[in-house]
């Protein structure tokens, strides 16, 4: 059984003083006092910590790798990529590189047994120059003959000091919105996207498993360790499920 490890940033907070006026009341209520409890609502907790600005957009994908003990990394709207080695308590630099466009980070997923070895999916789709300025790099761009299409699957394995795409010219050109690696061997990746849900053995070739999935946007994946099995959330045509 998986143990919950709390991060010493959430260990440190104070008891809510929201939460103690509702359990004063009804203790109080208990005993026969007639109480007029106003203490409902979010429970008041103190948020006077460090709040790392990052690149100074939306925080869009979290991960926090279970073969990594204090390390959490960040994805962001315009594409960065960041990582905490200390719970979140401070930040390296955009990781990102050069690679990486600068469109949405939907996904970052780490592999169960290698912390290294991470996978980030991007959102967005059409062409990009890879000689524009990242910050520049998600605006739209004149048709020339420097333009790439966008890759939308990246792979590091040192730890994002380096990315390589990984997604193939047969895969759509669409959002891509999820990751999630098998937790048993062989740790096959599957990702999804607005066109199905495609899978990898060694980050090279790619299947489409889509098969019965109705034709729409898929939103999440999540892959059941117990029984083997992948979940696939859709846009608006219910919840699925296949046996791998």
């Amino acid at each position: 059984m998986k143990t919950l490890r709390l991060s010493r940033r959430i260990a440190a907070l104070a008891p809510s003083s929201t939460t103690a006026a509702g359990k004063k009341a009804k203790a109080l209520a208990a005993t026969g006092v007639d109480v007029v409890d106003f203490s409902i609502g979010e429970p008041d907790f103190s948020t006077r910590m460090s709040n790392p600005v990052l690149d100074g957009t939306a925080i869009t994908a979290i991960e926090i790798p279970s073969a990594a003990q204090g390390q959490v990394w960040a994805g962001t709207r315009r594409g960065g990529i960041f990582r905490s080695l200390d719970d979140g308590e401070t930040w390296s630099g955009d990781l990102s590189g050069p690679e990486i466009p600068a469109r949405v980070i939907t996904r970052i997923e780490s592999h169960p047994r290698t912390a290294s070895r991470l996978v980030v999916t991007i959102g967005g789709t059409g062409m990009v120059s890879r000689a524009i300025p990242r910050k520049r790099a998600h605006a739209a761009a004149a048709a020339t003959s420097s333009l790439e299409n966008i890759a939308h699957v990246f792979l590091s394995e040192d730890s994002g000091l380096l990315w390589r795409a990984i997604d193939t010219p047969e895969m759509p050109d669409v959002a891509y919105h999820a990751a999630v690696f098998e937790t048993h061997e062989p740790y096959r990746l599957f990702v999804a996207n607005d066109g199905g849900v495609w899978m990898t053995e060694d980050f090279a070739s790619w299947i489409d498993i889509s098969t019965t999935l109705p034709n729409a946007i898929v939103s999440d994946l999540v892959y059941h360790h117990r029984d083997r099995s992948l979940t696939a959330a859709t846009y608006g045509r219910g919840i699925w499920r296949v046996f791998l």
